[in-house]
């Protein structure tokens, strides 16, 4: 049980000790003072705070804490929210924590989920394309192409769609062709194998990388007070002490796929309306 949940569960108690009936009133409130003075908690931890936390599960197919902590940069850039992720065994994310104002949580769990959903589009837009997108990476880079070509087969297979691109990346039956192709390909040829599969990873994480920059690039960045940082950071240590830091590794990025992000992030539009008393909420179109 975190403090967070000890505190409800205390005030709770306390709000009980207000009952009509003596005998449940006075039982609740000896259960609060049991707990408050087992945890060593607080009269002024019980006062309602304007700092405040919601959690929100991560849906299957974004998941992966490069992609997830990408979203949570653009939130603490726009509403100055701090985020807690919870990873698994696998290093995925389960689950996030967003702590900051009560005010803006709202419209920070909004923008969450709605820039979760803009992603999973577009990595699965781009994905279609996936065989188009490492043939091109393929045929542009001469060292690699020279070094498969010593493969007459795969020589032969990569002239006839560098030949023939119109058809293979646009026709239903020429795409369906080219897939043919890089499938026996890879078959046949165990380093045109690799390459396609390091491409297949690498491609999709060089273009959310670009998709997020252009959104981060695009946001003002919101000021966040001295005294609301220091809120936040005492919530963040009263409520979850045993965080772990964990870095991420670096990436290499593919220039092409990495612009073509950045070309599809520049279309998401971000506008302001008034969300309470006097705060910002950021809407995604």
């Amino acid at each position: 049980m975190t403090k967070g949940e000890l505190i409800t569960r205390i005030k709770k108690l306390l709000a009980l000790s207000d009952s009509s009936n003596p005998n449940e009133a006075a039982i609740a409130l000896s259960r609060a003072q049991k707990l408050m003075q087992q945890y060593h908690i607080e009269m002024s931890e019980l006062e309602d705070s304007v700092i405040s936390e919601r959690v929100i599960e991560t849906v299957r197919g974004m998941k992966n804490i490069k992609h997830i902590s990408q979203i949570g940069h653009i939130l603490t850039k726009v509403l100055g929210i701090e985020f807690i992720y919870h990873t698994n065994q696998y290093g995925t994310v389960n689950k996030v924590n967003m702590i900051g104002p009560k005010d803006s949580l709202e419209s920070c769990e909004y923008i969450f989920v709605i820039l979760t959903r803009s992603v999973m589009v577009a990595k699965k837009l781009y994905s279609e394309k996936i065989y188009c997108h490492i043939v091109d990476y393929i045929l542009g880079a001469p060292n690699l192409r020279e070094g498969l070509n010593q493969n007459k087969a795969i020589k032969v297979n990569l002239d006839y769609i560098e030949n023939n691109k119109d058809f293979c990346y646009n026709d239903p039956l020429g795409f369906k062709r080219l897939k043919t192709i890089v499938g026996s390909l890879c078959f046949i040829d165990s380093q045109f194998n690799y390459v396609f599969n390091k491409l297949k990873r690498e491609l999709p994480e060089s273009f959310t990388f670009g998709y997020f920059k252009a959104i981060y690039g695009k946001v003002a960045e919101f000021v966040q007070d001295d005294e609301t940082k220091e809120a936040i950071e005492k919530f963040k240590s009263g409520n979850h002490q045993d965080l772990k830091i964990r870095r991420t590794k670096t990436r290499r990025i593919h220039a092409d796929a990495y612009n073509d992000g950045c070309e599809q992030g520049e279309k998401v539009n971000l506008m302001n309306a008034v969300n309470g008393q006097g705060g910002v909420r950021k809407l995604l179109k």
